[in-house]
Order: structure tokens, then C-alpha cells, then sequence
């Protein structure tokens, strides 16, 4: 049995930009660290088994501030990645309409999709190494309290892997905060129990988290 720890990367300077940021790296901002550090407290007397990362910077600042002074080395994983958006790479977000959407603005949604997946990653290929990657992460620690670092795409992934279908399905998309916790038990593969989902309690009081 394992009892997983999700965290998402903290806020980066590019959040901050509202810029696209999927498989191009961009440092923490000082929010970032101030989070990654509330993070750390938060855990700090969680006797971690094992922890993996995303071998990307963000996720690399982020996970070096949560395990501090812990001897516990961190093991990156190529898998936990983020998905690569392509062309959309650095430029501004799309912020989602408002509303009910007319059948104009799901044609102009669901190109931007297709665009994004054939310039850059497809959501098929990031569900495989989420995949991947849980078994890796099961392989080397066959149980216990894991902390994995990663990414919003990458977790929901992780999550859709883990959780049984339905369940997962009626939460949909989740849309992680930075240095938001989640935390499940995980007997295997779509048997998981989710503890809390997103949690961002332990995060400065009164700042709206950024997306």
C-alpha cells in the first residue's frame, strides 16, 4: 500500500505573466518560494519513504524547498514531465468563455486543442508516462509514504491512472494550485482513495491562488 503526497510546482515568474508555460521551464517567483516554503512546513513531520520529481526546474526548485533538511535523496523521473502545448509555448493564456459555449467557440476550443497536441504533445502520450511513471515509482519503493513533485498535467494524468475510472471521471479535469496538496492511498492502480484533493489550507491566508 502506498499513501501518495501530490504537490504542483509553486507559482512561477511566467504564472505571474499569465503565459503559457507547459514544457518550457520558468523559475519560481518570490510567491513561489514563500509557497514552496508553507509547503514544506506543512509536510515537515511527514516521515517520507521516498521522493521523485520532475526533472524540470520548476519542479526541481520546488521539491529541493519541501525536503530541506531531510537526508532523503530526490529522484527525478523524465516521466513526471509536463506536457509540451507546442505552439502555444510562452504565448499569453486562453482564458475559458464564460457561460455556455455556442457551437462556434467548441470548434475554435477543439482546434486549439488539436493544434497544440500535433505541435507539441498529445494527451494520449502524457497519459502513458504518467503510467510509466507510477510504475517506476512502485518498483523502487514498493510502498510506504511517497511524495512525488510534478506538474498540473502530469498529476491529473497521474491521478486519472490511479483513481477508479468513475471517479476520476466525476472530478474531470482538476485544475491544481501551486503547492496545492493532494494525498491518496493507493492499493494499485484504480483502486485509489483520495484523502484530500487540491488543499492549499497551508498556503498564505486571503491571496487567491493563480491557475
Amino acid at each position: 500500500m502506498h499513501h501518495l503526497f501530490l504537490v504542483r510546482h509553486g507559482t512561477t515568474q511566467w504564472i505571474e505573466e499569465r503565459r503559457v508555460q507547459g514544457a518550457t521551464d520558468s523559475p519560481l517567483s518570490d510567491r513561489g518560494l514563500e509557497e514552496a516554503r508553507c509547503a514544506a512546513q506543512n509536510l515537515a513531520e511527514i516521515p517520507f519513504d521516498a521522493v521523485f520529481c520532475s526533472p524540470m526546474g520548476r519542479a526541481r526548485q520546488t521539491a529541493a524547498v519541501i525536503c530541506g533538511a531531510r537526508s532523503l535523496p530526490i529522484k527525478y523521473l523524465d516521466e513526471l514531465r509536463e506536457i509540451d502545448l507546442g505552439i502555444y509555448e510562452g504565448y499569453a493564456y486562453v482564458e475559458p468563455p464564460q457561460g455556455s459555449l455556442t457551437r462556434w467557440m467548441k470548434v475554435k476550443l477543439a482546434v486549439m486543442m488539436l493544434l497544440a497536441q500535433i505541435s507539441g504533445e498529445s494527451i494520449a502520450r502524457v497519459k502513458k508516462r504518467a503510467a510509466l511513471a507510477w510504475e517506476k515509482i512502485s518498483s523502487a519503493q514498493p510502498g510506504g509514504r511517497v511524495l512525488v513533485v510534478a506538474h498540473g498535467f502530469v498529476l491529473n494524468a497521474l491521478l486519472a491512472h490511479l483513481l477508479p475510472k468513475d471517479e476520476y471521471r466525476r472530478l474531470k479535469f482538476v485544475n491544481l494550485h501551486p503547492c496545492a496538496l493532494t494525498e491518496l492511498t493507493v492499493p494499485a492502480p484504480g483502486q485509489a482513495s483520495l484523502v484530500r484533493l487540491n488543499d492549499c489550507d497551508h498556503l498564505p491566508a486571503g491571496r487567491r491562488p493563480f491557475s
